[in-house]
Formats: structure tokens, C-alpha cells, sequence
């Protein structure tokens, strides 16, 4: 195994293997996605502390939880991670917790699942807004059900009426925003990605403690929701969604301005839908990498920053152009 390990190495070394292969390959060998995680950053010529903070051998870390994650090779504070429960739409509802391990306030961040339900892949999202600086939760919309297939996924995301979605994700905005360690300015940021893009859309006009919303391709039903929007929205798809074609969503960014509305969009050429989700076939690095910065630069200016006024002038300059 050993001439196996070396061999893969030097093929991702060369660039004779991609970094997804890399991975899966590692994983074969090595028996698991956290061990191939660690191996690629060996690989990558990462640091010796920069390999045992991925191994989880520094105390107060967490090791990356998914086979192919960007987390891999994130830079960040240490973290701690907990599965914890609150009060959803239908009694408690469960939610995977990542928060920095030093003392200190932290702005809060609510991740959504796509319609795979909470994975390692969102799960792994999660510690790194985490690694970032937030405090991070995902609430489990499914109630400890994750789809494998497209077929359970279809299945899963039929059984969970949208509202009852929201409900819980309202919970979980109500739940970090009562935490000690979350900064007390009562407002929470949303991200959420395909479904849960859809959510996070929709906290964006119903939500309650919401600061700003990240819409990784998800929808909004009517110019009445649009109008309702009231916290600043960042919109990110890929040109190639057949979901989202470029016109549907180029409407939505017409109306967004000739409502006043803070937020902004970006279309990724060349992006299909998840393009985000590097566990998947459909991942662009290039936007994904860009979509991630865009979102951290979204949550600084309206979430840390908490610039009213920086806001209210960008509402103006929107309504203007």
C-alpha cells in the first residue's frame, strides 16, 4: 500500500490525477475520507501543523467531515462541533453546530441544506464559516434522514412542506440569536443552496432576526416577495442551470432594482446548478472559490460591519441605476 500512497502522490504532484480523483483514490486506500483529506494536504505541500490541524491532533480542532471538501485545505481559527437540538416548526429540531473554540462574540450564520439533507458536504460548510470567524449552524430539515440518491432526495424534499422548512429555520435563527456567543445585535445571516437557497430567499421577506441572506441558486415566487424583501440579498447562479435559466434570473435582478432593494447578482458562465458542492460532478472550482468570497465579503459588510448607512446608500445608488 505504501508504493500505492507514494504513487498517487506523485501522479497529483505531476497533475496526472485531478484533486476529486486524488481524494477518491485516497480514500480507497487509506480508509476513509478524513485520512485522504489529510494526505491531500501532504500532497499539496501544506505545513506540518497546517496536516495534524486536518488529522485533528491539534487540541480544539475539528478534522474536515467530507471526501472532497475545500475545507481541506481552508486556513482558520480552531473550532469546536456539536450536534445540538431547538425548537422548530414540530418540536425539536436537530442542527449541526460549528463555533470558534477561543473565547469571545462571534456573528452568527445559518447554513441550508440542499435537498441531499444535512451531509458532510454541508456539514463541512459549516466549520468553515466557523474557521471564519462565525458562528455556524445547520439545521437538519429532515429530521435525520440524508438522501443518497436523487430519487430520496426527491422523496425527502416532497415530504417537507416549505413553510414547515422555514419554521425551522426560523428556530434555528431564534437559537443563535439567544446564545451567549453569538454577538447580541439580534441578527443572524442566511445562506442556504438550491433548496435551502430557496429558504434563505424567503428569510430574506418572512424571516425575523435576520441580518443579511446568500441565495446559492434558489428561486423567489412572485414581485409581491420580491417587494417584501427587507434585508440585503446576494444572489449567485450558474449559467448553465437549466433550473435558473439566465433570463428567469436577470428578470429577478430588474425588479430587485426597480424595487429599491439591496443585493446583487452574479451569474457564473460555464456554471451548471451546485456548482458550489465539491462532492458532486457538477463543482466549478473557479466559481465556487468566487461565489465563497463574495459570500464572506456580504456577511462582513452587513452582518460584522453592521453598516446602516453603508447600506442605505447602496439601496439608493440600486434604485437610481
Amino acid at each position: 500500500m505504501e508504493h500505492e500512497v507514494q504513487q498517487l502522490v506523485s501522479e497529483y504532484r505531476e497533475g496526472r490525477v485531478s484533486r476529486r480523483k486524488f481524494l477518491t483514490r485516497a480514500g480507497t486506500l487509506l480508509g476513509g475520507a478524513a485520512a485522504a483529506n489529510v494526505l491531500l494536504l501532504a500532497a499539496s505541500g501544506a505545513s506540518i501543523p497546517e496536516v495534524a490541524r486536518a488529522a485533528g491532533a491539534l487540541q480544539g480542532t475539528a478534522p474536515a467531515t467530507a471526501p472532497a471538501t475545500m475545507a481541506a485545505t481552508e486556513q482558520g481559527v480552531a473550532i469546536n462541533t456539536s450536534m445540538i437540538t431547538f425548537k422548530g416548526s414540530i418540536g425539536e429540531t436537530p442542527g449541526y453546530l460549528a463555533r470558534p473554540s477561543a473565547e469571545g462574540k462571534y456573528p452568527g450564520v445559518i447554513v441550508i441544506q440542499e435537498w441531499w439533507g444535512l451531509d458532510d458536504h454541508i456539514k463541512s460548510v459549516t466549520e468553515r464559516f466557523a474557521r471564519q470567524g462565525y458562528v455556524a449552524l445547520a439545521p437538519d430539515l429532515y429530521h435525520g434522514e440524508v438522501a443518497k440518491e436523487p430519487d430520496d432526495a426527491r422523496r425527502l424534499v416532497m415530504k417537507v412542506q416549505q413553510e414547515q422548512a422555514r419554521q425551522d429555520v426560523q428556530g434555528a435563527v431564534d437559537y443563535l440569536n439567544q446564545q451567549a456567543k453569538v454577538e447580541p445585535n439580534g441578527k443572524v445571516g442566511v445562506v442556504g443552496f438550491c433548496f435551502g437557497g430557496g429558504i434563505s430567499m424567503m428569510m430574506a421577506y418572512k424571516g425575523e432576526g435576520v441580518g443579511a441572506s446568500v441565495v446559492f441558486y434558489g428561486g423567489i415566487d412572485s414581485d409581491e416577495s420580491i417587494k417584501a424583501i427587507k434585508v440585503p440579498v446576494l444572489m449567485l447562479y450558474g449559467a448553465e442551470d437549466p433550473g435558473f435559466p439566465a433570463d428567469k434570473v436577470k428578470g429577478w435582478d430588474a425588479k430587485f432594482t426597480e424595487y429599491g432593494k439591496v443585493h446583487q447578482m452574479k451569474i457564473y458562465p460555464g456554471a451548471a446548478h451546485a456548482f458550489f458542492n465539491d462532492t458532486r460532478d457538477s463543482y466549478r472550482k473557479e466559481a465556487a472559490e468566487d461565489g465563497w468570497k463574495l459570500t464572506l465579503d456580504w456577511f462582513r459588510k452587513y452582518l460584522v460591519a453592521g453598516d446602516a448607512g453603508a447600506m442605505q446608500a447602496t439601496a439608493a445608488a440600486t434604485k437610481s441605476s
